[in-house]
């Protein structure tokens, strides 16, 4: 709910080495990075996971925030219907997944619905993903329909980028990208 501070579903660190297979995410709310998951410094592979209909307020990576050295596998399952939800900041980063100094491994994942709603006109840069000194890799991935949400009928903002990388890799492999951004 809006009460809680750092509410994300999952809060995974130092050194942990986390496999789930199979269920849903679901629900979390967080006023800090990660709605659905925040990760710092562990190994997390997820294996037919779905990540959906988590919020971050005013930070990072609706679904999913990796730092300091993640590894991130993702095989199958998908990320969707994140919310970045932003009142009285200009930076929007990553609907689906923010990841800063660690590597993503993606290989058919399908990243659809994740947006952000502000009242003024700001830009989202990676309405799917955003990186920073990161490596991702995407094979048979389905990137779609990401992009603005809208405030009582009215589309607000402007998405800048789907995927944005900063000093980062990104390798890119039968993926498709359909109706995305506004």
């Amino acid at each position: 709910t809006d009460d809680i501070d750092d509410g994300e579903v999952m809060f995974i660190n130092d050194d942990a080495d986390i496999i789930i297979n199979n269920g849903t995410i679901k629900g979390g709310f967080s006023n800090s990075e990660g709605g659905g998951l925040y990760i710092e410094g562990a190994k997390v592979t997820l294996n037919n996971v779905n990540i959906t209909d988590n919020t971050v307020e005013d930070d990072y990576g609706a679904g999913i925030a990796a730092y300091g050295g993640t590894t991130l596998i993702i095989n199958g399952g998908s990320i969707s219907d994140n919310l970045v939800a932003q009142d009285d900041v200009d930076s929007f980063y990553g609907g689906a997944i923010y990841i800063e100094d660690s590597t993503a491994v993606l290989t058919g994942v399908t990243i659809k619905g994740n947006a952000y709603t502000h009242l003024k006109l700001y830009w989202l840069q990676g309405a799917a993903i955003y990186s920073e000194n990161s490596s991702i890799t995407m094979t048979d991935c389905v990137v779609r329909e990401n992009g603005l949400a809208e405030y009582d009928g009215v589309a607000y903002g402007n998405v800048r980028s789907i995927i944005y990388a900063n000093d980062s890799q990104v390798v890119i492999k039968n993926t498709d990208f359909i109706d995305n951004g506004h």
